[in-house]
């Protein structure tokens, strides 16, 4: 089964906002960018981190840093709210 494509327009916004961003910005700030967009391509802070995180793989300039801890989940992994910027794009 093949990946569903993200969206061009999408895709650009937030690249955008990626390489104009001085500091780390949390997935909701990116939920933001995509509220200005048709509501087809709408999409929540998680379905945001999922793309950020395929977008890594095809942009290996985006990075991910950890802004908070938030505890532990039920394994004893610890939970974090990742922060995303791009500073070379």
């Amino acid at each position: 089964m093949s990946k569903k494509k993200i969206p061009t327009e999408l895709k650009r916004r937030m690249l955008t906002a990626l390489s104009r961003a001085s500091s780390p910005m949390p997935s909701s700030f990116f939920a933001e960018v995509s509220k200005g967009l048709s509501p087809s391509m709408h999409r929540s802070p998680t379905q945001i981190t999922v793309i950020l995180k395929r977008m890594r793989r095809e942009f290996p300039e985006i990075e991910s840093v950890d802004l908070a801890k938030n505890g532990l989940n039920q394994s004893g992994q610890p939970r974090t709210r990742k922060g995303w910027h791009a500073p070379a794009l």
